[in-house]
């Protein structure tokens, strides 16, 4: 076994245990930015493992669907954060109106 595939082989357990552990996150994250943190992680563990590939079969036709899945996690993470900061700005303003 050369030092490439021992590293490959290192690489993908590695990616295997960081979207376990994920995956574990975003079943019992405690509010919503949890999960979508944790999404954002596991989109990221794809995007990691599409380029390793392409990196140790010597290609770059994963490269556009990396672009999508970078695009796709920057844009619901713009929609999470908005929505949570609709939230507390309403929630801010119910207080006011309850305590004057």
């Amino acid at each position: 076994m050369t030092l490439f595939e021992i590293l490959g082989l290192a690489a993908g357990v590695l990616f295997a245990v960081s979207a376990v552990l994920v995956t574990v996150r975003m079943v019992r994250g405690r509010s919503v930015l949890d999960r979508m943190i944790a999404s954002d992680v596991l989109l990221t563990t794809v995007i990691l493992v599409l380029g390793a590939e392409m990196v140790i079969n010597g290609h770059t036709d994963n490269l556009v669907l990396m672009i999508v899945l970078a695009a796709v996690a920057s844009f619901a993470a713009i929609a999470v954060a908005r929505t949570i900061a609709k939230q507390d700005h309403e929630q801010e303003h119910d207080h006011e109106q309850e305590h004057p």
